[in-house]
């Protein structure tokens, strides 16, 4: 009986040990070149997929057990894995050295400049001006055509004007045209966010840590915008953008497979 007890008691220290193992505990890291604390750096638990960004003096905290794969993402360092050891586990530390990377562009400052009107402070300065096609759409009536008529035989102002812009069918024209000219506007618009997010996270961020083809990345960040809680994630910080692409990279990854 007392060997079963001992039996029993020892089984559940294993157990309780191991399961200890499984389970992520959060230790304290620090970013550096050479000697030098590095700020705004991506690390992400590729096992977990968990991402956070350094702070102030390089420092970060993360969620980690032994055997996680770290990777460590920044536009003016190299990237870097980092696998989690017994050590750091036991020290609740880590320590993460950074290598320059050697094509890195000098940074250039971007100053938005006010247009005379905005300096004048006039009302509606900072509208953008309308185009053209905007322009003969905003300066008609949008009333459908029997109203225009009535309007006409009324002598109200504009009535005659547009009942010639409608009959003659140029607002139809013209709102096709404008159409388009949003759908291309829209479009550009897309193509700016998948700039910007490539601007500050590496290719082999999406590479090697998403598993997403070269040739394929700016299509997942496409995928990644349309879906409809984008703007509450990408819009926001680095990090939350990360985590969010991170989320649905395996949708996108099967979709790309049952395509093939």
């Amino acid at each position: 009986m007392k060997d079963s007890s001992l039996l029993f008691v020892s089984i559940l220290f294993m157990c309780i040990q191991v399961s200890a193992q499984q389970e992520r505990i959060l230790v304290s890291g620090q970013i550096l070149n050479d000697s030098i604390p590095l700020e705004n750096i991506h690390i992400i638990n590729k096992t977990s997929k968990k991402a956070v960004i350094s702070g102030k003096k390089g420092i970060f905290k993360i969620r980690v057990k032994e055997n996680d794969e770290l990777f460590i993402s920044s536009l003016q360092f190299k990237d870097k894995i980092t696998i989690i050891k017994d050590i750091n586990i036991k020290t609740l530390k880590l320590i993460i050295k950074l290598e320059k990377s050697i094509n890195t562009l000098d940074e250039v400052t971007v100053i938005k400049t006010k247009s005379t009107a905005e300096n004048l402070g006039l009302p509606n300065a900072d509208k953008k001006p309308l185009n053209k096609i905007e322009g003969n759409l905003n300066a008609h009536t949008k009333s459908n055509l029997p109203i225009s008529v009535l309007a006409t035989l009324l002598n109200k102002r504009g009535g005659i004007n547009d009942l010639i812009y409608i009959v003659s069918g140029k607002r139809k024209k013209d709102r096709k045209l404008n159409q388009l000219l949003q759908r291309d506007a829209f479009e550009k618009n897309q193509l700016l966010k998948v700039q910007g997010i490539r601007a500050y996270l590496s290719d082999s961020f999406f590479i090697e840590t998403l598993k997403i083809p070269s040739q394929n990345i700016d299509d997942f960040i496409m995928y990644c915008i349309s879906q409809k809680t984008s703007a509450a994630y990408l819009n926001k910080s680095e990090l939350e953008a990360i985590e969010f692409m991170i989320l649905h990279s395996e949708g996108y990854l099967k979709e790309l497979k049952d395509e093939k």
